[in-house]
């Protein structure tokens, strides 16, 4: 077997702690895969961001959160990454451990919305 080839690169560039985030980002934004995905996730992003801002204004802690909603640190931890598709009972699950209900809706082009609550 042979080694895998090393890239180089001039060490005048290199910053000890990474790639600046902004320079990153927008090095793969031009990358169409990278692009798609990224229009994928984002509604798991922005579920992720309602979820930490709502666990913070509340003062809870990943575990004190997992506690309420009946699951696993790990759970919340995934929930809160933005990078899965949670289910619908997990939300529902999540919504119940906080005491609200979850909505899901269906909006068509023109903005008219259909909304459902699950579960109390």
């Amino acid at each position: 077997m042979t080694k895998p080839e090393a890239r180089t690169a001039d060490a005048s560039n290199l910053n000890p702690i990474g790639e600046d985030v902004a320079v990153a980002r927008a090095r793969r934004r031009r990358d169409p895969k990278y692009v798609e995905i990224e229009r994928q996730l984002a509604p798991y992003e922005h579920l992720a961001r309602l979820l930490i801002t709502y666990r913070i204004e509340h003062g809870l802690t990943q575990r004190q959160l997992a506690d309420l909603v009946g699951t696993s640190e790990t759970a919340i931890s995934r929930l809160e990454s933005g990078q899965h598709a949670p289910t619908v009972e997990t939300l529902r699950r999540v919504g119940e451990g906080l005491g609200q209900r979850l909505v899901i809706g269906f909006e068509d082009k023109s903005g008219t919305r259909e909304l459902a609550i699950v579960g109390g």
